[in-house]
């Protein structure tokens, strides 16, 4: 079974995919960061070696998506910045770059996953695993969206400004919600969950009320 869940950044998908996850067994697979493994290696000009490297031992991904590593160096870091995010968005809005992307994410995921996955990213449910048998989309008002990305990105840069972060999201919400190819949109058939006003443990409770074990 593969269930995806997707929203804007700071909706929430990443938390409650990892917890849903635990609580009953399923695989986690950080699609987002793996895509954005995908436009690093665009913008470093190693196309070659993204076909290749799952199949030599040069990519490493820790189970919980914790590290992703290139030849021993650990990139989770840089590929959860804002930086990282908005180079994936340009790289995204190319059809030619979002085609590789998505095609060599989707078979990493399938070559060493099996069995019950759940999946977290802005395109997962539309273009990416589009066929999943159930599908979830994560919303909630824009600031605490950001309030929420401020949070999590000021372990790593204390000195980054709330401000900085609101202007950055929206310049990305733009990008990703107006490019003419694979916006980022709500998935067909998915189940819409405000998670303004939830924990991430209720948020996995609303999933569960929809899940067939």
């Amino acid at each position: 079974m593969i269930v995806t869940v997707s929203g804007m950044a700071g909706s929430g998908k990443g938390a409650t995919s990892r917890l849903f996850a635990q609580t009953f067994n399923f695989r986690y697979i950080d699609f987002g960061l793996l895509f954005r493994f995908a436009a690093y290696c665009f913008n470093e000009q190693r196309l070659e070696p993204l076909m290749s490297m799952n199949q030599n031992g040069r990519l490493e991904v820790s189970p919980q998506f914790t590290r992703i590593s290139l030849d021993g160096h650990d990139l989770a870091p840089y590929l959860r910045s804002e930086e990282a995010a908005a180079l994936t968005s340009r790289y995204a809005s190319d059809p030619a770059s979002f085609a590789v992307m998505t095609s060599w994410a989707e078979n990493y995921v399938l070559s060493f996953a099996s069995g019950n996955l759940i999946c977290d990213g802005r395109n997962c449910g539309t273009e990416i695993f589009s066929n999943a048998e159930l599908k979830f989309f994560l919303t909630c008002h824009f600031l605490t969206r950001a309030s929420r990305r401020w949070r999590e990105l000021r372990e790593q840069k204390p000195q980054l400004s709330y401000r900085e972060v609101c202007q950055s999201m929206r310049d990305r919400d733009s990008l990703d919600k107006s490019r003419m190819y694979a916006p980022a949109r709500q998935p067909v058939g998915a189940v819409v969950i405000n998670t303004a006003r939830l924990s991430i443990e209720q948020v996995v409770s609303v999933m569960k009320s929809h899940v067939r074990f």
